[in-house]
């Protein structure tokens, strides 16, 4: 096709967002709370979500997207409808269409500053946080993304959906827990980091969009040479796997299969708690079936930072 003196190539337009939800997606229209699969944007960007084992329908959503004015600034979304509450699968919908609409409208210039960044997103999910307790249906949902931005990468998350940063043999956690289950850990009462997914009471979250009260988004930054990959996952992964076991399939699968292979083993991973043989043990599940829940991960594999320490020397 020719437009004055450009020539496009249409199979060279190079795709720039992709999106699952229970309530569909742009490139498949038609609503089904039963939406799960994977997708992929270039070489860099994956995402893989599945309803379980447990679940009648999918509350989980996610997003991976390019900014279209500069490919290279970058965003991976997962938002989980607050389980038994009603509609979580609309209220994630919302949330990841709406960020994906509002990453569109960013100026370029945003990606240099990122606490205009964290400004603008906070402001953004405290109007999508309104809008969901608008809906007069107890409907919630769990937010945690990653905005890679010009020097840094920026994660932000409310509820207990997590993200992890891969870099060399180091595996962590960058998000904070907004759950009673983190409150036990900081405080002492649950002893190890591992406990909380077994703890009866350690998802229960206490933060998310479409509480009623303004929202307090957890902020990290982390520099964009400091990793080689950063991951999302609802609590359907990181209730199933541990995050050793998580770190485990990072390091011996390759990355265009990373997302689908963790989502997979999520799925199909009983895990059973080591006996403490004290009075505590009454306060923790002993087991954990795999795939009792929603369960969605996002991979951004960082290419660049080879190639920036590289232009550094």
């Amino acid at each position: 096709m020719r437009i004055g003196n450009f020539v496009i190539f249409e199979n060279n337009i190079k795709r720039l967002s992709a999106l699952i939800s229970g309530l569909g997606c742009p490139e498949n229209p038609k609503k089904s709370n039963t939406v799960e699969g994977d997708i992929n944007i270039g070489r860099d960007l994956y995402a893989s979500t599945r309803i379980g084992k447990k679940r009648d329908n999918q509350e989980d959503a996610v997003v991976i997207m390019k900014y279209p004015a500069n490919p290279k600034y970058k965003m991976i979304v997962v938002a989980d409808g607050v389980g038994g509450n009603e509609k979580g699968e609309e209220a994630s919908y919302i949330t990841v269409t709406q960020i994906k609409e509002w990453f569109n409208t960013l100026e370029v210039s945003d990606f240099s500053n990122e606490d205009t960044l964290v400004a603008k997103l906070g402001q953004k999910l405290n109007s999508i946080s309104q809008q969901i307790c608008k809906l007069k249906c107890n409907a919630g949902t769990t937010f945690v993304c990653a905005i890679v931005a010009k020097n840094n990468t920026v994660i932000v998350n409310v509820g207990d959906s997590r993200a992890y940063v891969v870099n060399g043999n180091n595996f962590k956690q960058i998000s904070k827990d907004d759950s009673i289950g983190e409150k036990l850990y900081e405080g002492g009462n649950i002893k190890t980091r591992d406990d909380i997914r077994f703890h009866i009471n350690g998802n229960v979250i206490t933060e998310w969009l479409g509480q009623e009260s303004a929202i307090k988004p957890n902020v990290k930054t982390i520099p964009n040479d400091a990793y080689d990959a950063v991951l999302l996952f609802s609590d359907g992964v990181t209730d199933c796997l541990s995050d050793n076991q998580i770190y485990a399939i990072t390091k011996k699968t390759n990355h265009k299969e990373l997302a689908k292979v963790i989502v997979n083993n999520a799925i199909n991973t009983d895990s059973k708690r080591a006996k403490r043989g004290d009075k505590t043990d009454m306060a923790y599940y002993e087991e954990i079936k795999g795939g009792k829940d929603n369960t969605t991960a996002a991979v951004y594999i960082n290419k660049t930072k080879g190639k920036s320490r590289k232009n550094e020397r």
